[in-house]
């Protein structure tokens, strides 16, 4: 993930030092956590086979029926991950101004929806 999105805001704002190797541990926990932590959630690794390389990563929500107004709400953001109380609140900004649009697709399904 560090290298695909290095200077991404979003990214950079929500796991900060993501390109350190202590950075990507962290993140990695993480991840796992929200994995655990949402039903819906599904994580595909992308390995290279020549060289076991892993090359892509990406994390779907399956919903088999339509949440419509059930859907689930995002966990805050919370740990200690940010070197600045700022650079919490910004994250936590961007973090809400993204899941707008995609709650309000979920909430407005009528079907099956990945």
């Amino acid at each position: 993930m560090s290298e695909a999105f290095a200077g991404e805001p979003y990214i950079n704002a929500l796991f900060p030092h993501h390109g350190t190797p202590e950075g990507r541990v962290i993140g990695g926990k993480r991840l796992l956590e929200a994995k655990k932590a949402d039903p819906a959630a599904r994580f595909l690794k992308i390995t290279d086979t020549a060289t076991d390389e892993i090359v892509g990563l990406v994390k779907w929500l399956v919903f088999e029926k339509p949440p419509g107004e059930k859907s689930p709400e995002e966990p805050e953001l919370t740990g200690d991950y940010w070197d600045t109380e700022e650079e919490k609140e910004y994250a936590a900004y961007m973090y809400k101004q993204y899941l707008i649009p995609r709650r309000k697709a979920i909430r407005e399904a009528k079907g099956p929806l990945v």
